[in-house]
């Protein structure tokens, strides 16, 4: 499951017009489904989430409650979809699943109605039981705009076999966590870990969960300059270059299933990944299953572990011509009872109340270092442009990593590449 991937997406205006464009010179229509008033359209990631997600509206269906039908596309292509939907003035969805770097963009534009009044309505919601940090991700200038639906967080993942093997601990901080790659690797025979370094979204991730450790942070406080230019944010990065010894050759070009395959396949004693990694490594046909321990990211020099958040959430479009109906399906399929019975298609829960239940704990071993991981989690900046500013500050990050340019000549140019999208407005 990719829980997050930019894509080729540079900014809203490419995508809109892009696809009018293409849509008009193909006569593609918006869906070929036709549509009643009665039917709550749903458009959503595939995947195991999304497998759930259709399964749920199908028994949503069949006891009565409302007709609900639910489309599933790649990652781009729901986007797409959406985008489309709106640009064309056809739009036939309802319920918008969409991943949270999208989400500002989509209220700029109108796609979304704010859902405070229904929430606020709807007592058996049980909005506090949410992981908190998706909640906040989906409130802007007060107003919350999506149902968190599934998500995923940052977290360490290591070969409890090897690392007994080798007399190495469970890595509490980014220094042990070196030490212990390097230990790994000259004990074991095996390569020490992964390294998550193409461009541009997977190698932010990965950065910024480490850099925000040490103290880095991306904007001042009144989100008007960069602020990367630092000493924190070089310390960061040359600590994350030196662990390029002990990961494969390919780790800058590698994305997150290309770290989780080493990592499943045994290439790697340890592995920095999402969350949403997990069910892959448990289940029966994984080369290293019983094997795998999970635990929360190092922590840097300021004390704290900052992993970074990823997630999906549930919307109602502004165009629904029943958005209580639509709501309401959101709120069941999202409830403590529906994302249990998601988890035998490979649900990753958005409530604590199903993250720490014992009896999931134990089917899912990897839930409750997934709840430590998301209390400190952080996310990127919530604004229409990060696509784009993204898209500025990966590259020069890479430069460093790869040595074509020096970790503090990276991070200023960092800085000089995002104050110059800033300047943009």
């Amino acid at each position: 499951m990719e829980i997050r991937r930019m894509g080729s997406f540079g900014s809203r205006a490419m995508v809109a017009l892009g696809l009018a464009a293409a849509l008009s010179l193909s006569g593609c229509a918006v869906s070929a489904k036709s549509e009643t008033q009665d039917t709550i359209r749903v458009v959503a990631q595939a995947g195991g989430p999304g497998e759930a997600l259709k399964a749920a509206a199908e028994a949503y269906t069949a006891a009565g409650k409302g007709k609900v039908e639910v489309d599933l596309y790649d990652y781009d292509a729901v986007r797409e979809r959406t985008v489309l939907g709106f640009s064309s003035g056809k739009d036939s969805y309802d319920v918008i699943g969409f991943d949270y770097l999208w989400m500002p963009q989509y209220i700029k534009d109108g796609y979304l109605s704010p859902l405070g009044d229904m929430i606020s309505a709807k007592k058996d919601l049980n909005a506090a039981d949410f992981v908190p940090a998706y909640t906040k991700w989906a409130t802007v200038d007060g107003k919350q705009y999506g149902i968190p639906w599934f998500g995923a967080v940052y977290m360490l993942y290591y070969r409890t076999d090897l690392l007994k093997q080798a007399g190495v601990e469970v890595p509490k901080t980014w220094d042990e966590y070196l030490a212990a790659a390097k230990k790994l690797q000259e004990k074991t025979g095996v390569t020490g870990t992964t390294l998550i370094g193409k461009r541009d979204d997977p190698l932010m991730c990965e950065y910024w969960s480490l850099a925000w450790s040490y103290g880095a942070s991306i904007l001042n406080a009144d989100g008007k300059a960069s602020t990367i230019n630092s000493p924190e944010a070089t310390k960061a990065l040359d600590a994350w270059k030196q662990v390029l010894a002990y990961a494969p050759k390919d780790a800058l070009a590698a994305d997150w299933p290309a770290a989780a395959a080493a990592f499943s396949e045994g290439k790697t004693a340890m592995m920095i990944n999402f969350s949403d990694t997990s069910d892959a490594l448990i289940a029966d046909t994984s080369a290293v299953k019983g094997k795998v321990g999970f635990a929360a990211l190092p922590a840097g020099p300021t004390g704290k572990s900052t992993p970074n958040l990823g997630g999906w959430g549930l919307g109602i479009s502004a165009k629904a011509k029943n958005q209580q109906a639509a709501f309401d399906f959101v709120s069941w399929v999202t409830s403590a009872e529906q994302q249990n019975a998601a988890l035998a298609k490979g649900g990753s829960p958005s409530r604590v109340s199903v993250l720490s239940d014992p009896a999931n704990q134990q089917s899912h071993p990897y839930f409750a270092a997934a709840l430590q991981n998301y209390q400190n989690a952080i996310y990127f900046p919530v604004t229409p442009a990060w696509v784009d500013w993204e898209a500025a500050i990966a590259p020069a990050l890479s430069e460093g990593m790869s040595g074509k340019v020096s970790t503090q000549e990276a991070v200023k140019s960092a800085s000089e590449r995002l104050d110059a999208e800033l300047a943009k407005g």
